[in-house]
């Protein structure tokens, strides 16, 4: 069987670029000595995420990127980083919520820009437009492997009529993968979570049976629908989340007292989980995927 080793890092996601920073050189770091061929970060990873990321810091963003730019050259893993990120456009500096990836000789080949914002992104512009796909080189495969990129809610966003219009145009993100038949779908995400601690202070025992039960429902239904896309697509997916919340100090703070909106790890094309990460605390992962899984997977092409 030829493979590729795909990863993931549940790592904290805060609002300390420099922070930020040093989590990623750690997991660069682990993905070189485990061999890893392509690494997935959460949404936000190096800039933070949410209405609190700072555009107009810019300078210290850019020097942050900069640096990952030249661990992760250094290390030889193809990196999928998710992060916020003011590039110049046709149309001039634009607010871009991305996935930057990185092939293992530093080249920045493709940029995934998120579509279906939510009101954490209201300092973002949302990409209007077709699903980011392109081709990853694998070595013992006669033809191209076809990746696509999505970001947090652009997984989950078709249900949302806030998008009618984007998918009256080009249909749903995911009503695209199925036209596109990709062999791997890079997800980076980072939902937004309630600490156990504040739970316990603003919620009653009733109160707070009811909330649990609601983040169960959520992070159930996002669960599901990761398989299902799965399936519908024929596509392994590699999904990553932020295990803190948005405004996380990890001076006060534990890693542990938060759980993931999502969950983190790698899904094959029949909706079974290869590899699961807890819930709660920084997790790296990864997984051998068979590159010719997409032709075994065809027997449920009827069934998509």
């Amino acid at each position: 069987m030829t493979s590729i080793r795909l990863a993931g890092a549940q790592i904290p996601v805060t609002q300390d670029i420099q922070y930020n920073k040093r989590q990623i050189f750690k997991a660069l770091d682990w993905a070189k000595d485990n061999q890893v061929d392509h690494l997935v970060t959460p949404e936000g990873s190096l800039s933070g995420y949410g209405s609190f990321t700072l555009f107009d810091e810019s300078v210290e963003l850019s020097d942050a990127l900069k640096e990952v730019e030249e661990h992760q050259k250094k290390s030889k893993v193809f990196l999928h980083l998710g992060t916020c990120f003011q590039d110049k456009e046709n149309i001039g500096l634009v607010n871009r919520n991305q996935i930057r990836h990185y092939d293992h000789k530093g080249h920045l080949g493709s940029i995934t820009k998120k579509q279906y914002t939510v009101p954490a992104d209201n300092n973002i512009l949302g990409h209007n437009g077709k699903i980011n796909t392109f081709q990853l080189p694998v070595e013992g495969l006669n033809r191209p492997y076809i990746t696509a990129g999505m970001i947090c809610n652009d997984m989950w966003g078709a249900v949302d009529s806030r998008f009618s219009g984007l998918i009256s145009q080009y249909g749903s993100l995911n009503e695209q993968l199925k036209e596109i038949d990709p062999d791997l779908i890079i997800h980076s995400t980072n939902g937004g979570k309630i600490s156990n601690k504040e739970m316990s202070e603003f919620y009653s025992t009733e109160g707070q049976f009811q909330f649990n039960s609601i983040s169960d429902t959520y992070y159930f239904w996002h669960e599901a629908w990761l398989k299902m896309t799965a399936v519908k697509a024929g596509a392994i997916i590699v999904t990553a989340d932020s295990c803190v919340g948005w405004i996380f100090n990890p001076e006060t703070e534990s890693l542990n007292d938060y759980t993931t909106a999502s969950p983190s790890g790698i899904i094959d094309s029949y909706g079974n989980w290869l590899e699961r990460v807890p819930r709660t605390g920084l997790y790296y992962f990864y997984y051998d995927v068979d590159v010719n899984a997409k032709e075994k997977a065809n027997v449920m092409k009827d069934y998509r």
